[in-house]
């Protein structure tokens, strides 16, 4: 408390608090209309291409709604992206049942014992355990985790398809 009250009562400290507002002020003065500007432009090209995404989502509508055959079409994409929606997600949720149950088999002694198994197992056993546990559950819960993310990208992918779908049956 006294080391403040010293500081606060020396003359360096105001110039130096003085210097840095008028700093801080200047350097606010310079910036400030270059960040409104910018902001300006990103929210017009934000517009802009909101404006587009609308365009094409009624023209895409509009053609549903004229072409019986590319209405048929769309339908049987919507049904492939959720089928592909689907594998991706079961085999992301199987990759991480995989990985538990590897980690449970390791857990069993003895695994890797060189004078039951071929090269491979020696090679496997001379690493620790618990290297090798981590090293591929961390692999397969990337690749489990990979799938999800697709699946869900193909999942998202397909709903708006099917909202698109559904407002063409509206109208």
């Amino acid at each position: 408390m006294e080391e403040i009250l010293k500081n606060v009562s020396s003359i360096s400290w105001w110039f130096g608090v003085v210097f840095v507002g008028v700093l801080v002020s200047l350097i606010a003065g310079y910036l400030k209309p270059r960040i409104d500007n910018w902001l300006t432009n990103y929210s017009k090209s934000r517009r802009n291409k909101s404006e587009k995404t609308k365009q094409e989502w009624a023209s895409e509508v509009s053609r549903l709604q004229v072409d019986e055959n590319y209405r048929a079409l769309f339908a049987s994409r919507i049904t492939h992206l959720h089928g592909r929606s689907t594998f991706f997600m079961l085999a992301g949720v199987s990759m991480f049942l995989i990985s538990s149950v590897f980690s449970l088999f390791f857990q069993i002694p003895h695994v890797g014992d060189p004078e039951k198994a071929k090269e491979i197992s020696i090679f496997i056993s001379s690493l620790s355990e618990e290297k090798i546990l981590f090293f591929i559950r961390m692999f397969i819960a990337l690749i489990g985790s990979i799938s999800l993310l697709i699946g869900m990208s193909y999942f998202k992918s397909s709903e708006k398809l099917q909202r698109q779908f559904e407002d063409s049956a509206e109208k």
